[in-house]
């Protein structure tokens, strides 16, 4: 056979496929179709598979065309529809099984049992890389991530088949279904992969798990994670159900294992979700059961990482930190500063001694120290504009210290050992780079002088009541004492 009859013939068997494949579709199960059978026979499952595999295999010896290519354009434009036309065909075949799908739980079972389900996860795959130059393959990309979220929907023994497949058995994160669904140029098919990992781990403790203790798995949680974090539309619909997907990893507490590692610096995203699931909260309960001691210790380890980045950036060696360190450290501190701000309000006395044991007090304190150190306090002064602020944390870290101390006397004496007592003495005065920064400083000094003698006295042993004492409250003819409850009190001045 010659090369063009071989071109002909070959013509022909995708215009075949095509009109087969599009004749699927539309006889598909649908609530809009009752006179089709909800129920698809073993036999038709079977047939698709074969024809995804022979559309698969012809897209693959296109690619191999590309590759070997001699720039004759048309060879180019010819490859390109064969691709195209491919892409078309799949995508009838993936909104077949997207719609039988959804008709009921039988039809999963054999998308499954036959192949089809893997067959799906190859051409996603396929279809993400080729979606920028063939409009036919973005199109099928989101009909196949849909047509695999159906099919995992409700059937958790399916829901771990495909988990299995694609992260859990040591595959590269970038080759699974659920990554390229994610990183997708179109806004559809990137939703249809967060749906399907949704679909794949919600209401299912283990799954969750099991995805977070494998390297492709947690690989596609921080890349949801930094997918939120990236997001600058809050009232997005899909920023919307990332966040339920990281919300149900909180959940089901693999959010230390998700933090834990080397790449702290890197999960602002995850911090951000964090954040704002605490803020959300329902109360001391809540927080309790949320920070087990391994959440704890990675949010230590994040503190004390950006610690490490500002101490080298402020040592002012050259190179020693870039601009994309410092921005991580910013939202870092935010977001790490925030869920913990609100979930260490009002602990019990188990939380309160986990928080201890994590180190986060000790790291908390050396952070406060060094940005007391590098970022003084200011007042604007003759008109002049107000010193400008690195980050605005010092007071975030002194409500964490504060909250920490709360009725936790092993917390207390250990603040008043660091130093810490001066840092939030020095702190309750105004500061105009911080704001508000000297009422958490009267809040945290309560907390950390009630019912501890030893730090009262400490206290009063430093002449606090001067440190206190502010001038602008002595020219309204006030004055300040710190109570034996560790109370700060604000009371008229004695006239002489």
């Amino acid at each position: 056979m010659s090369r063009m009859d071989a071109a002909s013939a070959s013509v022909e068997r995708l215009r075949a496929l095509q009109q087969e494949c599009a004749a699927y579709r539309g006889a598909s199960p649908h609530p809009s179709r009752p006179h089709i059978a909800a129920d698809v026979d073993r036999p038709v499952w079977d047939r698709i598979h074969a024809l995804m595999q022979e559309l698969v295999l012809r897209i693959s010896a296109g690619a191999r065309g590309e590759d070997n290519s001699d720039d004759d354009d048309d060879d180019d434009d010819a490859l390109l529809a064969e691709i195209g036309g491919c892409a078309e065909a799949l995508g009838d075949l993936c909104a077949f099984a997207r719609n039988a799908a959804a008709a009921g739980p039988r039809n999963q079972e054999a998308i499954a049992d036959s192949g089809v389900m893997a067959d799906m996860a190859s051409v996603a795959r396929q279809m993400v890389r080729r979606e920028l130059g063939c409009a036919a393959a973005a199109r099928c990309a989101a009909a196949a991530g849909q047509a695999l979220s159906n099919t995992v929907t409700g059937d958790a023994r399916l829901r771990r088949r495909l988990m299995d497949a694609e992260l859990l058995a040591g595959q590269e994160p970038t080759e699974s279904v659920y990554w390229c669904l994610l990183v997708s140029t179109s806004a559809k098919t990137s939703t249809a992969g967060a749906v399907l990992l949704l679909n794949s781990v919600k209401d299912d403790a283990a799954l969750c798990s099991a995805l977070c203790s494998a390297d492709a798995g947690r690989a596609v949680a921080h890349k949801v994670g930094e997918l939120f974090g990236d997001s600058a539309d809050d009232e997005a619909e899909h920023k919307t159900l990332l966040y339920v997907v990281l919300e149900a990893l909180i959940a089901h507490r693999c959010y230390g294992a998700l933090l834990a590692g080397g790449a702290q610096l890197g999960a602002y995203g995850l911090l951000d979700a964090l954040a704002v699931h605490c803020k959300q909260s329902t109360g001391p309960s809540g927080y309790a059961a949320l920070l087990d001691a391994a959440l704890l210790g990675a949010l230590n380890a994040v503190l004390a990482a950006c610690r490490d980045v500002l101490a080298r950036a402020w040592q002012g060696a050259a190179g020693a930190v870039d601009t994309e360190d410092l921005v991580a450290v910013q939202r870092s501190l935010a977001a790490a500063l925030a869920a913990l701000g609100e979930a260490t309000v009002d602990m019990d006395a188990a939380l309160s001694a986990r928080v201890l044991e994590a180190g986060l007090v000790r790291t908390a304190v050396a952070l406060l120290g060094l940005l007391s150190q590098h970022l003084p306090r200011a007042r604007a002064a003759g008109g002049a504009e107000p010193a400008s602020r690195a980050f605005a944390f010092k007071r975030d870290l002194i409500r964490v210290i504060g909250n920490a101390a709360h009725r936790n006397p092993p917390a207390q004496d250990l603040v008043r050992e660091l130093g810490g007592l001066e840092m939030v003495l020095d702190n309750m005065q105004i500061d105009d780079s911080h704001p508000f920064i000297r009422e958490h400083a009267v809040v945290a000094l309560r907390c950390l002088l009630q019912d501890n003698a030893a730090s009262q006295e400490y206290v009063q042993g430093m002449g606090a009541v001067g440190v206190v004492q502010d001038p602008q409250v002595a020219r309204a003819g006030l004055q300040a004492r710190i109570g034996p409850d560790g109370r700060v009190v604000v009371e008229r001045a004695e006239q002489e």
